[in-house]
């Protein structure tokens, strides 16, 4: 599939809104483990990354699917304004349609404090999403391994993949994230599923 400008963008902007999300959510990793936090003195929500790449890799892949690439996600504060580093693990499937053309889909894990933390980031991410598009998408709530998810449906302009899903949900400490131009829900959803997070 021939990625275009505003495929590209699309992407980088979800990317930007993640890494938002996550910094305020308390997912984040300073090199000595201790937050400048100078908002809220009283609650350091940081924690050592324990997990590992392979918290990413989903064996076995489930039917399309074909994992392309991996590696840990950091964001710093030029990317998210925060003083603290963001971080976690990303993998990169591609998923080949019934006709041949290919998307891509990302799960991403992010290491939280505590399982407040992370359902912070869920209900942050949520609230996001409504106040960028209000009644241009529909968040509803499925079952992923046994975890409410929220999956988030909107349309967008792309006129060869036109509905976009992200799904999302907290376990425990971990805050997981499926999402990307992939829009095919059965399979964004088989994926979620065999994260076994």
């Amino acid at each position: 599939m021939k990625m275009n400008t505003r495929n590209i963008f699309s992407i980088l902007l979800i990317l930007l809104v993640v890494a938002v999300a996550v910094s305020a959510a308390g997912c984040t990793d300073p090199a000595d483990n201790t937050t400048p936090n100078t908002t809220n003195n009283t609650t350091n929500n940081t924690t050592n990354l324990t997990i590992n790449q392979s918290i990413v890799v989903v064996d076995p892949v489930p039917a399309g699917f074909a994992l392309q690439s991996g590696g840990k996600v950091v964001y710093s504060d030029d990317e998210v304004g925060t003083e603290d580093k963001v971080i976690g693990y990303q993998a990169v499937y591609s998923y080949t349609y019934s006709n041949n053309t290919t998307s891509n889909a990302y799960l991403t894990v992010f290491e939280c404090a505590n399982a407040t933390a992370a359902n912070g980031y869920v209900q942050e991410m949520i609230d996001d999403n409504n106040a960028k598009y209000g009644n241009q998408s529909n968040v509803t709530t499925i079952t992923v391994n046994g975890h409410n998810a929220t999956l988030i449906t909107r349309a967008v302009t792309d006129s060869t993949n036109p509905v976009r899903y992200d799904i999302f949900w907290a376990n425990d400490n971990y805050f997981v994230v499926v999402n990307g131009p992939l829009a095919d829900l059965n399979a964004m959803e088989s994926l979620a599923n065999a994260s076994k997070l």
